[in-house]
């Protein structure tokens, strides 16, 4: 069964289910994090490959399990490089910051 929020209030009350708020403690949003943080730091190793003329990386397609962990709980995807989780609903982008909790229209 696949979740596909259609309106902010649920992508809300998914997060809050799911335990992946910024005022959490929960298993899932320390495993949220650390999956966050593993691509922010491929991406970075990635940068240096590419500065030294080696071969890059598509580290968007890196990361395996966080990105099932998002798309299974909260219907979302990953934003790798702005390290966010994205919805498109009605044709408008959603964005939720999990480190600063913000969940807002993209602009």
């Amino acid at each position: 069964m696949s979740i596909e929020p259609q309106s902010m209030d649920e992508i809300r009350k998914l997060i809050r289910e799911h335990g992946l708020g910024l005022d959490s403690e929960s298993k899932a949003r320390s495993l949220l994090i650390e999956g966050l943080d593993n691509i922010k730091g491929r991406i970075e190793y990635n940068n240096k490959l590419k500065e030294a003329g080696n071969v890059s990386l598509d580290v968007d397609q890196m990361g395996g399990w966080v990105h099932s962990l998002v798309r299974d709980a909260l219907g979302g995807k990953i934003d790798s490089a702005k390290q966010v989780i994205t919805w498109e609903i009605k044709g408008r982008k959603i964005e939720y910051n999990p480190y600063s909790g913000s969940l807002e229209y993209a602009s």
